[in-house]
């Protein structure tokens, strides 16, 4: 989170910060509770390689 913040925060004030972090741990908690799974912590290259193969595959409904 804390990089996020970093990163993301240049020229901003502390609230909008604030209120971005806010958001984001509010996204990961209604998605536990959404998918009913328990929270994995995960290392950002292999979230990106799962999201990536994710992503290209086809959505058969």
């Amino acid at each position: 989170m804390l990089n996020y913040y970093k990163n993301n925060m240049n020229g901003k004030s502390k609230k909008v910060g604030l209120v971005a972090i806010m958001h984001k741990l509010m996204n990961y908690i209604f998605s536990v509770l959404r998918n009913q799974k328990p929270y994995e912590v995960r290392n950002p290259k292999l979230h990106c390689k799962m999201y990536l193969e994710n992503k290209s595959l086809p959505n058969i409904a």
